[in-house]
């Protein structure tokens, strides 16, 4: 088992889905955990499930606002002293054709699933620097395929995590700063739930056989990956974005 013992996490997007099931990996490793999000009720409630795994803290925090996320940062220092992983997990999805898509609709999305993973990485990495820390940002299989045709902005963002991901790990990694993305595929999620909460048993069994291992993914599947990413036994990857969606983008 990989292990985080006594490092100090910060989990954006970490109060549901699969930021909250990578929270929770995570603390099953030993790690103090932040998870960050908008809503302070559901921050609130989801640091209270966390709390029966290990040590987790909410900071409320908007990943496409520089100023809160500057406050994020200091706040998560304050706290934990430093921070040795930053997981940028926050995201939102649109299921609008391109020829639909408002200006603010395309926005919105790329704010929230790029920019975000700007921001927050350029005020962590002071932090990261000094311990040598790592980052693994959460993109999508998306980013290589086609997929859902009716989520042009998000797959545009996740691709360009991909890319950024690349670009951070060559600039950081003489600083001893570690920069990979985990890529999920189907994990049935509050994010997605617009996608799969219509489907009957009929088109689930679909989805499931699709994937070469018959299944869809869970938040832990994710956060095993990101884990793994994280831990001391990945010194020696970075620039990397790993598939974790059950063999689909193999097919």
């Amino acid at each position: 088992m990989f292990r985080l013992d006594g490092m100090a996490a910060l989990v954006t997007g970490g109060t549901s889905g699969i930021g909250e099931g990578i929270a929770r990996v995570f603390l099953g490793a030993g790690a103090r955990v932040v998870v960050a999000a908008r809503g302070q009720e559901r921050g609130a409630a989801a640091a209270g499930r966390l709390r029966e795994h290990g040590e987790a803290y909410f900071i409320p925090a908007d990943v496409t606002e520089e100023g809160s996320v500057e406050r994020l940062m200091a706040q998560m220092v304050a706290m934990l002293g430093g921070i040795d992983v930053l997981v940028n997990c926050a995201g939102t999805i649109r299921y609008v054709p391109l020829h639909e898509m408002e200006r603010e609709q395309w926005s919105l999305t790329i704010d929230s699933n790029l920019t975000g993973v700007y921001l927050c990485s350029r005020h962590a990495l002071p932090h990261l620097r000094q311990r040598q820390g790592a980052i693994v940002n959460v993109a999508s299989n998306l980013a290589f395929r086609a997929g859902h045709a009716l989520a042009p902005a998000y797959n545009a963002a996740k691709a360009g995590v991909v890319a950024l991901t690349q670009v951070m790990a060559v600039t950081y990694g003489p600083d001893g700063v570690r920069v990979n993305a985990v890529c999920p595929g189907m994990v049935p999620t509050e994010l997605n739930r617009p996608r799969w909460g219509k489907w009957n048993e009929e088109e689930w069994e679909r989805v499931r056989q699709s994937h070469p291992l018959r299944r869809v993914g869970t938040p832990e599947d994710i956060g095993y990956a990101v884990l793994f990413l994280a831990s001391k036994e990945a010194g020696w990857i970075t620039g990397v974005s790993l598939l974790v969606d059950g063999g689909l983008t193999a097919r």
